[in-house]
């Protein structure tokens, strides 16, 4: 793939710091790349990427998401920005670094089938030690790395489906043909693993379930001390980064509606560690505003003390919704920061997340402003 410079506006423009072809960057975006290599090389790839887009400006997600063909085409323009984002928040926040990592840790992820918070978090625990440096070291690499030879496929995730209606009907309520409403992917399983459960109304398989074949294949070569890989891969083992082995991560995705949820749905935000909704709550709002005050209310009584939300949106207007009979306007998150059973733990109104340059990807990527908040439920 042959690289262009990127001409946005500057308020979109690359971060002056430069990434090379070795970089958890490029690694996120050759996951998604490689995955969704069918749908970009579509020839109706932009003329159904217009049609998302004017759907997004008319705020009619139900189009967007309940049309299967759809999905294909906004995993491969939307999760490359997102995934990044995501990854820069996690390594640039200690207290999600440490959530990420930890040993038995449960992250539930909703609205998250596109994949995104799969990708940005796989890499996150990927390159785990330390911050990640574009200058070559010629040192040797961890000895775990030359100790765990065993292959992929040895290694690799088998698939579980369990039953139930798999496509989101026009309502959201889960509705459709007979498919797997949710599957697990699991991999030889010490308890030390990161649980992450992916949760949606639309139904993104099989395209979720590559994304994560992919990660494993990727970054578990690099984990096993593939040296016969490409250059990227054994400069990364020369750092002595800790690329993840797959047993680290078990992953879970399932269909169901959050503005009506299951027992499932309950059972995931009680034992989760971390709750995320990532570009999310917006989306819920244009369905039912008094939904999702019950979905806030149930997350209020059902999370466990301890355990942690966060919430990134975009920062501009688009995110406000109009609340009451006079419809005056509210940013999301001041109606979250008023619940006193919620601390703020991190918080930032308006934040840029700029691509680092010499990144490659055959859609032209941009940066993103969101505002985030985490919340810690108190005790």
């Amino acid at each position: 793939m042959s690289s262009k410079k990127l001409k946005v506006p500057n308020d979109r423009r690359p971060s002056k710091r430069r990434v090379g072809a070795d970089s958890p960057e490029q690694a996120i975006l050759d996951v998604i790349n490689a995955t969704c290599a069918s749908a970009t090389s579509s020839p109706d790839f932009d003329t159904r990427l217009r049609s998302i887009k004017d759907l997004f400006k008319e705020r009619n997600y139900d189009a967007i998401f309940n049309e299967k063909l759809n999905l294909p085409v906004y995993i491969a323009e939307y999760a490359p920005g997102r995934a990044l984002c995501y990854h820069h928040i996690i390594q640039a926040n200690q207290v999600l670094k440490e959530l990420v990592q930890r040993k038995g840790g449960y992250i539930y992820a909703l609205g998250a089938g596109a994949g995104s918070e799969l990708v940005g978090i796989a890499a996150a625990l990927a390159y785990r030690r330390g911050e990640y440096t574009d200058t070559q070291s010629d040192g040797d690499g961890p000895s775990e790395l030359g100790e765990r030879r065993a292959s992929v496929k040895e290694r690799g995730g088998r698939i579980v489906t369990r039953g139930g209606k798999g496509n989101a009907s026009t309502d959201g309520n889960g509705g459709g043909s007979d498919v797997s409403s949710e599957t697990v992917h699991e991999a030889p399983a010490p308890t030390t693993r990161l649980e992450l459960h992916c949760q949606d109304m639309a139904d993104y398989q099989p395209t979720i379930g590559d994304l994560y074949t992919t990660a494993l294949n990727h970054w578990g070569k690099l984990y096993a001390g593939d040296m016969s890989a490409d250059p990227a891969t054994r400069n990364c083992a020369r750092r002595s980064l800790q690329p993840f082995p797959p047993a680290e991560l078990n992953f879970e995705y399932s269909v169901g509606n959050a503005l009506d949820p299951s027992a499932d749905i309950t059972s995931s935000i009680r034992k989760a560690d971390l709750i995320t909704s990532m570009f999310v709550l917006n989306e819920l709002f244009a369905h039912s505003k008094a939904a999702v005050v019950k979905l806030i209310e149930l997350l209020v009584r059902e999370m466990r003390p301890g355990s942690h939300l966060l919430v990134v949106e975009s920062a501009g207007s688009f995110s406000n919704v109009q609340i009451g009979s006079a419809a005056r306007e509210y940013r999301v998150h001041d109606l979250l920061d008023r619940l006193k059973d919620f601390e703020i733990v991190e918080e930032t109104d308006s934040e840029w997340y700029r691509f680092p340059e010499g990144l490659e990807y055959p859609r032209k990527l941009n940066s993103m402003r969101y505002f985030l908040r985490l919340y810690r439920r108190k005790e």
